[in-house]
């Protein structure tokens, strides 16, 4: 199936989004992942409503300037993306994080899969419901 909006990744890592390209190339995706660096490149790209909004966003904790966890917290507060879907993920996870994130207002919490395999697995589940299935308002 095609997917109906994009996927919004922020990370700032440049190995895991060029990962994650290849990943939605090989579910037959290309074209549905847009890539920000870091938490102020997300905010400015989320702020500018002359482009078309992400489905969903997927977004690194550890980010350099707008941490990610910040950058969640100023979706929830903006009106026009309060109910955008965020998913929180990174390489190490803790009790902590988990807790916080979804305090914060998150709709799930993924760790960052260490193979490619399990990375393609994640875009097939996360890309089939956020992109495909999940209806949006």
């Amino acid at each position: 199936m095609t997917p109906l909006g994009k996927l919004l990744l922020v990370d700032d890592d440049s190995n895991y989004p060029f990962l994650m390209r290849q990943a939605f190339l090989k579910e037959g995706w290309d074209g549905f992942l847009e890539v920000a660096a870091d938490g102020q490149l997300a905010q400015e790209r989320l702020q500018d409503q002359s482009l078309e909004r992400p489905r969903v966003v997927l977004c690194d904790l550890k980010l350099p300037g707008l941490h990610g966890f910040e950058l969640l917290e100023w979706v929830r507060s903006q009106a026009h993306l309060r109910r955008l879907p965020m998913i929180m993920h990174s390489w190490v996870t803790t009790p902590e994080d988990l807790t916080r994130s979804y305090r914060l207002g998150a709709n799930a919490f993924v760790q960052k899969p260490m193979s490619f395999e399990k990375l393609r697995h994640l875009v097939r589940l996360v890309g089939s419901y956020w992109l495909v299935f999940n209806q949006v308002c």
